[in-house]
């Protein structure tokens, strides 16, 4: 088990390596990508879709502007008081192009201020969990919160009710733990486990198992447990005789399965490489991004100023 062990902790580094490597070159590619939109945008080799962005600005702009005229004219008491609708020839201090550009902007700016929130949001939960995935993955720890330890389920020992072992029928226990299931263990005193509680010990390689108790012994004075999983038709040699120095906890009774495989598959190798990956690559798009927009914003607010001016 230690080897294994080993080979999943080697396995996840050059996984991790191997995704930093390509987000390394995914970032280059980006950066290329970017330098050229912005040599193109400041060159001016695209201010005829920025022309054409600036029109339907205009005409978005305009549209508004005599709806909002309309409702005013609507509630207006007297026709005399009615205010002017300023066309597209009328005089203005910014000009209509410029206006219509920085209505567009102020429309905007919620939108991009919320996509950068999100942006950084899942580019941090990525990594995060990336980093839970190898941590776990290195130390082979359960999640510790306040008095409990969650710990997921890796074998059908405990998924099934075995009809050898008639003490589950006969007392109605009937809290069997799906495989893969994220359960909670609460760390209570030894000498109060009873009999047909679930517990989780370590066997003698160091793994933690959660099998039921099936019987309570006096060894020479130390109390030793015996434990068996719902499946099993026999207790295996470790659980013969438990000890205290290796118990854990008591099965709380909270299990879900879809966190369990959640953990599972960000504590594996594929998880964490993904994780990493979409991360990274998260992070670079946004980074080029932003880049392109603020050339493209300089360049199109360059445009309006020049087009307001001429006319």
């Amino acid at each position: 088990m230690e080897g294994q062990s080993q080979l999943y902790t080697v396995a996840s580094v050059i996984g991790v390596i191997v995704i930093f490597a390509m987000a390394a070159c995914f970032a280059i590619l980006f950066a290329v990508y970017a330098n050229q939109k912005i040599k193109n945008l400041r060159g001016g080799l695209d201010d005829e879709n920025l022309g054409k962005d600036l029109d339907r600005m205009m005409g978005r702009y305009l549209d508004r502007s005599f709806n909002k005229y309309r409702r005013r004219a609507s509630h207006a008491r007297d026709a005399v008081d009615e205010p002017e609708f300023s066309g597209p020839d009328s005089k203005v201090e910014d000009g209509l192009y410029t206006l219509s550009l920085k209505d567009c902007q102020r429309g905007s700016t919620f939108l991009v201020r919320l996509g950068n929130v999100l942006y950084a949001i899942f580019i941090v939960a990525c990594l995060a969990f990336a980093a839970f995935g190898i941590y776990m993955n290195t130390t082979d720890q359960p999640i510790f919160i306040n008095n409990t330890s969650y710990i997921v389920i890796q074998t059908g020992s405990m998924e099934e009710a075995n009809p050898d072992n008639e003490y589950l029928l006969e007392n109605d226990l009937d809290d069997q733990i799906k495989q893969y299931s994220l359960i909670g263990i609460e760390h209570t005193d030894f000498d109060k486990v009873e009999l047909y509680d679930v517990i989780a010990f370590h066997d003698s390689d160091g793994n933690i198992i959660v099998h039921r108790v099936v019987g309570i012994h006096d060894d020479d004075g130390e109390r030793t447990l015996q434990t068996r999983g719902d499946s099993n038709n026999a207790s295996m040699d470790d659980e013969m005789a438990i000890a205290k120095k290796d118990f854990i906890g008591t099965y709380d009774g909270y299990q879900n399965y879809g966190l369990g495989i959640t953990v599972t598959y960000l504590r594996s190798t594929l998880g964490i490489i993904a994780l990493c990956g979409f991360g990274l690559f998260l992070l670079a798009y946004s980074i080029t991004d932003g880049l392109i927009d603020k050339a493209y914003q300089e360049r199109i607010g360059g445009i309006a100023k020049e087009w307001d001016y001429k006319k």
